[in-house]
């Protein structure tokens, strides 16, 4: 006996998890960069004259080294955010027994919820006491 198994076709849309590039680099960071450089380069030609233009190119080893990163993954940029912020989380660190924890609570850093946390009416006082004594 033969079984044939049809599976339904659908139109793949992975092209929409793709990072905008421009020129080998990610779009935003372009944009921020060309910005940067053109604000740069007017100012510099305000106070140096002619010679303030060449302040833009300042920025072109930026270039080169976002083109390099992203060379082979387009998302390189969001990884290595991603490792600078958990890299800057780690000022607890000592804490928890040096090793990297991430907790669901805040523990009381700020005075509005450890009063919320802590303050409860006498009623619940008295519950607690009753299940504490059985």
């Amino acid at each position: 006996m033969q079984e044939t198994h049809k599976y339904r076709e659908f139109s793949s849309y992975s092209g929409l998890d793709r990072v905008a590039l421009i020129f080998g680099m990610p779009l935003l960071p372009a944009i921020g960069i060309l910005t940067l450089s053109m604000f740069t380069m007017l100012a510099c030609a305000a106070i140096f004259g002619i010679v303030g233009f060449l302040f833009a190119l300042l920025f072109v080893p930026f270039v080169f080294l976002l083109r390099t990163i992203c060379a082979n993954d387009d998302r390189a940029l969001e990884i290595m955010a991603l490792e600078l912020r958990y890299k800057f989380k780690r000022r607890g660190y000592n804490e928890f027994g040096k090793t990297l924890t991430y907790l669901p609570e805040r523990y009381f850093r700020h005075q509005k919820i450890n009063e919320h946390n802590t303050l409860f009416d006498s009623e619940d006082a008295y519950v607690i006491q009753k299940r504490s004594q059985k």
